[in-house]
């Protein structure tokens, strides 16, 4: 008798058995694995203190598209408000990055 052959066959059995059991554990994890989130701007319908202080800035009825974790687009409505002052403009499109930054890319004049 060989004693080689025999922890061949072992070997030979063990790998096998690792080729159909290890996928099956697998696919689980990578479905338990969570996704990174989009930046919390990209969630909301108001972006609010673009601008704070005397003169407030913010960004109403906010629709984002394509949200990725990295950010999205959005458009909504700006709505400035100064001492005794408030104006609307309507139409305002931008992006939100990673970080959570607004920067407005159209203003509407």
């Amino acid at each position: 008798m060989n004693p080689t052959n025999g922890n061949s066959r072992k070997v030979l059995h063990l790998c096998l058995l690792l080729t159909l059991v290890v996928p099956q554990f697998m696919e689980p994890v990578s479905v338990l694995a969570a996704p990174l989130m989009a930046p919390s701007k990209c969630q909301t319908t108001t972006i609010d203190n673009l601008v704070q202080g005397i003169v407030t800035i913010k960004l109403e009825n906010v629709v984002a598209t394509n949200v990725t974790a990295q950010g999205c687009n959005v458009q909504g409505n700006m709505h400035i408000t100064l001492p005794g002052n408030d104006f609307s403009v309507n139409g305002v499109q931008g992006i939100v990055d990673s970080q959570n930054n607004f920067t407005a890319s159209i203003i509407p004049g």
